[in-house]
């Protein structure tokens, strides 16, 4: 069994990016014989190879790659195959929640056909807008440079537990500038973004505790 598809990056050169997809060998007899337990390749930079192997187990498993691209190559295709010699029922494998955690600060935009592959569009077009990427100087919406954000009192980041709490009054602004210059700290996914400067939102599995902004109080979705 072989499934390849595309996922538009545009340009993350030089930022990590990490796929994930969850995977369940049906029988104990797939690894019995010959075989290949279910595989994720990721083809980035047009030719450049990483994988994440299934263990012999019939439990769900998540298969998690990190990687970096060198180029400005904007796409990665992904393919999850496995074999066996086991026959019927015993040689399925299942898939299942494939996800993508862009460089932190990033987002794709849908709206553009301005990042190609090859001189043909991408399907879907999509790029990366570079004012949220972990460069600070070209973020039009920071205030604070970025030493003054990160001593910013008040807001806590668990990243074990994915919480972002706030004890003290603070800005939207503030409160992204403080989750940027943590991200950065830490070459971790940034937990509080934007893309606008008007809406904000928070990273997957991200939960913001019941807190109070300028007066206003904030819940997660």
């Amino acid at each position: 069994m072989s499934w390849s598809f595309v996922v538009a990056t545009g340009n993350i050169q030089t930022y990590e990016a990490t796929f994930s997809v969850w995977v369940k060998i049906n029988h104990a007899n797939y690894y019995a014989g010959v075989h290949q337990n279910p595989t994720m390749r990721i083809d980035y930079d047009d030719g450049t190879v990483v994988t994440a192997v299934a263990t012999d187990t019939t439990d769900w498993q998540k298969l998690t790659k990190a990687f970096t691209p060198a180029t400005d190559y904007g796409q990665v295709t992904v393919t999850i195959d496995g074999y066996t010699d086991a026959t019927s029922t015993e040689a399925y494998f299942y898939v299942d929640d494939f996800e993508v955690a862009y460089p932190s600060g990033y987002a794709v935009n849908l709206g553009k056909l301005n990042v190609w592959a090859r001189g043909n569009p991408m399907t879907p077009s999509s790029d990366t807008t570079g004012y949220l990427s972990y460069d600070w100087t070209q973020d039009p919406y920071v205030v604070h440079t970025e030493s003054e954000a990160g001593d910013l009192t008040g807001i806590t980041l668990d990243y074990t537990a994915k919480t972002l709490t706030i004890s003290e009054d603070h800005s939207l602004t503030e409160v992204y500038e403080y989750c940027k210059a943590s991200a950065r700290a830490g070459g971790v996914i940034q937990a509080f973004s934007t893309k606008d400067g008007i809406t904000y939102s928070l990273a997957g599995g991200w939960t913001m505790l019941p807190v109070i902004v300028l007066g206003y109080e904030l819940y997660s979705e």
